[in-house]
């Protein structure tokens, strides 16, 4: 039987803590505690993460410790590491660690050598285009956890080999069509990705590309070596045209959005070289490691996973900003956003039953420093509550950008007093500042793996399922019923007046198009 959060000793003592806690200003927290940045920050797989700069005392920390133990926490986190049913609406393990240890399960330990033997092939220019031509360019086709992964890994490594990656994902055909303006037809490989081998965004513009290949004189048989697939649905792939040697698996007890360590991260292999997307895997393996064994006290995602319980739920702060000092992790706020969103987004617990309790923060952000100029002034200077992850790489030749990043966090937590009120910056706002050793893959690794781990702590305490997402899938169905209603004039009397006004409204413009 499940007990009930919010009915728990410590849930009580940390609402009557939190409205004492907040009257005292974080910086002179500092002043009453010396060594502050020493007791609240912790190194470890390369990283160094210091959340001195919250609302936070000893009492906190034992008041949400207490919560960990309330909700049967390690056995929790055991699950998840030895492949239990986690994932208890769809009765299935959440075993994206696994794809990090792959000494354990043979079918990950193929997968890697099918991948080291795609890599070898494209990079030594042995697998060739429809007339002869070695691939030099590689489109990713995909949507969600099958591209976001993919693409920010790449964006943040460098890449060390002759191909080109790109990522295609929305419906929209404008991207994919001003992409195909720039790329050979006889040298681009297709890498389509999708469980299902369904998904309408990702379907359809797998046939666009089919239709721009065909266009330039491929015929059906050369089809073929341009199109590799991933799927758990490999006779639907087959049937779509891709050689069944050249389809790799997804596995139902991986969800998308941490598919990136599986082969939905073959770009990754293919940007990086077969070492790099390994070193990843053992970044990610690090972090695991220090998830499993650290005290919680040092043990990052735990930290991290309380800090956001403690801010959503008794400081009733609703968002969340993540704002890297590095443009390589460009797309990182993107990919934390789905992560988080997808996974916390929920109103029930694990047994069905309605929360009277606040789950999923907002997570938004991106690339300081050109955030400074943007939305920076609603953090020094609005109303709302907002903690923030800093992001920085402790980078010698790049002292301007770690200086700009401190120095935000400075001015946020100690603010300014200025000549007028509307110079005046209040300060009081928490971040938590995670400095990169050197953004490597190794180090990359690490990171997404924190915060993966991260969202489990929040899941555990909340006492929701972070591994399904039924609202995204109801989205997908009502929208292929609704793309039907558009073609063919159905559906009468299955919509509201608004959804069916709007459905009369784009079919006339299509009758006044004829």
């Amino acid at each position: 039987m499940m007990i009930k959060i919010i009915q728990q000793d410590a849930w009580h003592q940390l609402q009557s803590h939190a409205t004492h806690i907040k009257q005292q200003r974080l910086s002179y927290r500092f002043v009453e505690e010396t060594d502050r940045f020493v007791r609240y920050s912790v190194k470890d797989c390369g990283l160094l993460m210091d959340y001195s700069k919250h609302y936070c005392n000893a009492q906190t920390w034992t008041l949400l410790r207490k919560l960990l133990t309330a909700v049967h926490f390690e056995k929790a986190r055991m699950d998840l590491f030895e492949g239990e049913a986690i994932n208890t609406t769809e009765n299935r393990a959440a075993w994206h660690t696994a794809l990090r240890a792959s000494d354990k399960m043979p079918q990950v330990q193929s997968v890697l050598e099918q991948m080291q033997l795609l890599v070898d092939r494209l990079w030594h220019q042995l697998w060739r285009g429809y007339r002869g031509q070695p691939i030099t360019d590689v489109v990713n086709i995909g949507i969600g956890g099958s591209d976001l992964g993919p693409l920010m890994a790449c964006r943040a490594l460098p890449n060390q080999g002759p191909l080109r990656c790109h990522f295609i994902s929305n419906l929209d055909p404008e991207p994919l069509e001003q992409l195909l303006k720039l790329l050979n037809p006889e040298t681009t490989l297709f890498v389509v990705i999708s469980k299902s081998f369904a998904t309408l965004e990702t379907l359809t513009n797998a046939k666009r590309a089919k239709h721009w290949l065909e266009d330039n004189g491929c015929s059906t048989d050369g089809l073929r070596q341009h199109f590799l697939a991933i799927t758990a649905q490999p006779e639907k792939a087959i049937e779509f045209g891709v050689h069944a040697n050249d389809i790799l698996p997804m596995w139902d007890w991986v969800g998308g959005r941490f598919s990136l360590w599986s082969a939905v991260g073959l770009c990754i292999a293919l940007h990086t070289g077969m070492p790099g997307f390994l070193s990843m895997l053992e970044g990610a393996l690090a972090m695991d490691q220090h998830f499993l064994t650290a005290e919680p006290k040092q043990n990052m995602p735990i930290i991290l996973g309380l800090l956001a319980v403690w801010y959503q739920n008794f400081l009733f702060a609703d968002t969340h900003a993540v704002i890297p000092y590095l443009e390589a992790l460009e797309y990182l706020p993107n990919y934390l956003q789905q992560l988080h969103m997808e996974s916390l987004g929920k109103r029930v617990t694990k047994l069905g039953e309605e929360l009277d309790y606040q789950t999923g923060q907002i997570i938004w952000g991106s690339t300081g420093t050109n955030s400074q100029h943007a939305y920076h002034q609603q953090l020094l200077q609005g109303t709302k509550l907002i903690p923030i992850d800093f992001i920085v790489e402790k980078n010698l030749q790049k002292p301007a950008l770690f200086a700009n990043c401190l120095a935000q966090a400075e001015v946020l937590m100690n603010g300014f007093e200025g000549k007028t009120s509307a110079q005046t910056i209040p300060g009081n706002q928490p971040s938590t500042l995670l400095v990169i050793d050197q953004l490597t893959p190794h180090s990359l690794g690490a990171l997404l793996a924190l915060y993966e781990h991260k969202v489990f702590v929040q899941s555990v305490i909340w006492q929701i399922n972070a591994f399904d997402q039924f609202g995204v899938e109801r989205g997908k169905q009502m929208a292929n019923q609704i793309t039907q209603s558009l073609l063919n004039d159905s559906g009468r009397g299955l919509y509201d007046s608004s959804t069916q006004g709007l459905i009369n409204y784009y079919l006339q413009q299509e009758m006044m198009n004829v």
